[in-house]
């Protein structure tokens, strides 16, 4: 059975996903302003926490994979730490990950 991060594998264990079609858990996330007391990364430290949770809750069905951490987030950009990709770069990298990693992102739900 596929271990639960993609990051944990090793390459035959990566096929070993594939060939189980697995569905591929791409965590986004913001590093964003969340008041004075919480860390700008708090938003990456959920996505992460809920994609493992998933995976290892339904082992075989779900691999996540590590959480890309930077969105879009312009609203947030007059706080200092706020990080804000262009939409049209990140649906790119989205794009260009999804066509990098067939057969695997074949079943690949960005969220």
């Amino acid at each position: 059975m596929p271990k639960p991060l993609l990051e944990q594998m090793t390459w035959p264990e990566v096929k070993e996903a594939i060939e189980a079609k697995v569905v591929v858990l791409q965590p986004l996330a913001a590093i964003e302003q969340h008041s004075p007391h919480l860390p700008v990364d708090t938003d990456n430290l959920i996505v992460g926490a809920l994609g493992k949770s998933a995976a290892e809750r339904y082992p075989g069905k779900f691999v996540a994979v590590p959480v890309l951490p930077d969105g879009f987030n312009d609203h947030n950009t007059e706080f200092p730490g706020t990080v804000s990709i262009r939409p049209g770069v990140l649906l790119e990298y989205l794009l260009t990950f999804g066509r990098a990693s067939p057969p695997m992102a074949s079943g690949a739900s960005f969220g």
